[in-house]
């Protein structure tokens, strides 16, 4: 017998029924030989939540202390204090635990199976697969390109180390299969299941494997071409706008995009052209405009198939 049931179950000697029980349940998993825990180790808990859920019981272990259960002290005898002995066992004797009595408790946990192999009105437990457990990583937009090796804290003895595929989206999830929960009963451990989450990117965004950037340009770039250098996953690039391009239009960039999870290589990436109307323009600049509007005439009647 454990030479004190509070220290084997973890609580202190004015812990409530709940705190026992919950002590009790974390430990019974724990140790549970079908979890690979030790079976005296395990014998040790149920023994001292036997005790300390009863309330009789439990009334009479703090009264006499380590003689509780028929330890003998000095001058007690054989039957301890008392004509019964203690703990109102005949003798002194200490009452055998019926491991059946915790199937209530055990059973949920353990796959109703109970402790050991077959025990008296129950069968032997049956293999259980383990939980799967779902987790979440936040990755930058960068890796979410080009993969990343993060740790998850699985309620394990350390944390996880997974690989996360280049090319995942915001919201995917990735199954990592037999790192869930252990089984019980020698039944397969469950899966893992990791959800990414993508941090916004000042400037790129996703659309499946395409990456899309929108870039401004100016009336004057829109309306006579212009060179420029801009950026993309891999790095800046030279890029051509062509005289007369128009707001919303779409240049695509074949293979600059994200990689493609199933294969395939990369989708694109699309530049979409945001023309911008200056603001606040002085005297000069805007008899300058009106004077260009003036010269286009009827050549600038965009409005034509409304009449």
């Amino acid at each position: 017998m454990a030479a004190n049931h509070y220290d084997t179950l973890g609580v202190k000697k004015g812990a409530t029924a709940d705190e026992i029980k919950k002590a009790f349940r974390r430990l019974a998993r724990k140790h549970h030989p079908d979890a690979g825990g030790s079976e005296d180790r395990f014998k040790e808990v149920n023994e001292a939540y036997e005790v300390l859920s009863d309330p009789e019981k439990r009334k009479q272990y703090d009264e006499y202390g380590q003689y509780f259960g028929g330890n003998v002290p000095p001058g007690g005898g054989a039957g301890g204090p008392g004509p019964g002995g203690f703990g109102g066992f005949p003798g002194g004797g200490y009452q055998t635990v019926d491991m059946g009595d915790f199937g209530d408790l055990l059973g949920g946990m353990f796959g109703g199976g109970g402790f050991g192999g077959t025990t008296r009105g129950r069968r032997a437990p049956q293999a259980r697969r383990g939980s799967d457990l779902t987790y979440e990583v936040a990755l930058t937009f960068d890796e979410s390109l080009t993969g990343a090796s993060t740790k998850v804290d699985v309620q394990r003895a350390k944390p996880l180390t997974v690989q996360i595929p280049a090319g995942v989206t915001d919201g995917g999830k990735i199954r990592f299969k037999g790192k869930g929960e252990p089984g019980s009963a020698g039944g397969p451990a469950g899966d893992l299941y990791v959800v990414t989450r993508i941090k916004k990117h000042p400037y790129f965004s996703r659309e499946g494997a395409d990456v899309v950037l929108d870039l401004p340009v100016t009336i004057t770039e829109a309306a006579l071409g212009a060179q420029l250098e801009i950026p993309t996953p891999d790095g800046r690039v030279k890029f051509k706008v062509a005289p007369g391009t128009q707001d919303g239009k779409v240049y695509k960039l074949p293979g600059k995009g994200a990689p493609r999870l199933k294969g395939g290589g990369c989708g694109d990436m699309r530049v979409r052209v945001k023309v911008e109307v200056p603001k606040g323009l002085d005297g000069e600049q805007r008899r300058l405009l009106e004077e260009f509007a003036a010269s286009r005439g009827s050549a600038d009647d965009i409005r034509s198939h409304l009449k």
